[in-house]
This record gives structure tokens, C-alpha cells and sequence, in this order.
């Protein structure tokens, strides 16, 4: 059958890249694995090579309406994440400095990974900053946080949200996101209907997912 997103036509590439367009956005999304590789010496000195899952999760990528001008990371605080995360950065110094803003309940959520205080502050406005994570003032109206859209999108597997800003490129990075793409044998497939019924739900968490991705 046709594959659609707002009756818009989907090109498929591989086992589960998308490319296409919504609401006017061009935007490519696909399931990816980000791993970090180590050897640990023991008191013996002997080395065992280790290997931790930094990232597993649904990654979209959109143009973005400003251009940063440095790589600048919001990341989810996700404690076993950041802690891999940070753990990797710092081992290979590329870890920025880690900003504190006026936002707490940003601040709550977030972390924010930067080598560019300029950029942070060019990037990361308020608006932006409430859009992401809130307090999103009643009287202002319009739609919720793009958290709030995230965690009613994904309850049951606690998907945390990582931004990264890269030029004029905005990536959406939804860790624990199910692989809606690739049907292994957890998903019981049965029958094309079985088939059918996982691309119409997993067409409804893309559309979903790039109408929280719009809100920036």
C-alpha cells in the first residue's frame, strides 16, 4: 500500500528509514543505537573490553529556524544516560561546560552540553526553554510542552528526550522508543492485518512525534 504521512508520500530506505514531508517540514527519522566501547584493567592488569548503551531510540531530524553556531546538546536527566553520557564525554574530553539557567524546572529535566556560551543563550531562548520543558503559562495558551507531549505519546516505556542543535539541523532523540519499523519476533506478527495495524500505529507516533518536534 502507499505509505503516507498526512497524505503526503514516505520514501522507506533500509529496515526503517523514513524520509518525507509534513506541514511543509522535510524531516528523516530511523531507529538508532549510539554504544560506547572500553577496556576496563582489573587488579591483576588484566583488560576486559566493555561496552555501554549510550542511546537506543527514535531519532528525527528537521531544519531548524536559527543556526547553531557551536554543536549544543540538551540532554534528558536520565541518570543511567547521563551518567554513560558524561562518563564517555569526559574520557575523551568533550564534554563542555554544563549551564544552569533561570528556568528550574528546565534545569529539572535538562542538561545542557555546550563548548559556547553565546551560542546557549542564542539557541536556548526562554520561549524555546519553556517549549521544551515548561512552566508553560496558562495565559499563554497554544499547545503544551513538547515533554508533555512526549510522555503522553510514550507512558509505558518512560522515553527520556534528548535535543541536539547541529547548524540549521534540529535532532529529536527519543530514547526506549519502540522499533515500530523492524517486526522481530516480540511483535508477533501473524497476518498482513497484524502488519498493517503496527504501520498505522507506528504512522501515528511519527505524526505525533514531529508535531512536538514543530513546537521549537
Amino acid at each position: 500500500r502507499p505509505f503516507t504521512l498526512d497524505g503526503k508520500p514516505l520514501l522507506v530506505n533500509g529496515r526503517d528509514m523514513v524520509e518525507g514531508t509534513y506541514k511543509g517540514v522535510h524531516f528523516r527519522c530511523s531507529y538508532e543505537y549510539m554504544e560506547y566501547e572500553y577496556y576496563h584493567e582489573d587488579s591483576d592488569g588484566d583488560k576486559e573490553k566493555k561496552i555501554d548503551k549510550l542511546f537506543g531510540g527514535l531519532v528525527v531530524e528537521i531544519p531548524y529556524r536559527k543556526s547553531s553556531s557551536a554543536l549544543l546538546g540538551v540532554m534528558g536527566n536520565s541518570e543511567l544516560e547521563m551518567k554513560n553520557i558524561l562518563k564517555c564525554g569526559l574520557e575523551r574530553g568533550a564534554v563542555g561546560r554544563i549551564e544552569k539557567t533561570e528556568n528550574e524546572n528546565f534545569n529539572l529535566l535538562f542538561t545542557i552540553n555546550c563548548n559556547d556560551e553565546e551560542n546557549i543563550f542564542y539557541m536556548l531562548t526562554p520561549d524555546v526553554m519553556e517549549r521544551l520543558g515548561g512552566p508553560f503559562p496558562k495565559e499563554k495558551g497554544g499547545p503544551c510542552t513538547v515533554m508533555e507531549r512526549l510522555a503522553a505519546l510514550y507512558p509505558k516505556e518512560k522515553a527520556s528526550l534528548h535535543v541536539t542543535f547541529d547548524g540549521d539541523r534540529l535532532y529529536m532523540c527519543i530514547s526506549k522508543s519502540d522499533k515500530y519499523m523492524v517486526f522481530d519476533e516480540e511483535k508477533n506478527i501473524k497476518s498482513m492485518s497484524d502488519v498493517e495495524a503496527y504501520l498505522d500505529k507506528y504512522l501515528r507516533m511519527l505524526q505525533e512525534t514531529m508535531d512536538a518536534a514543530l513546537l521549537l
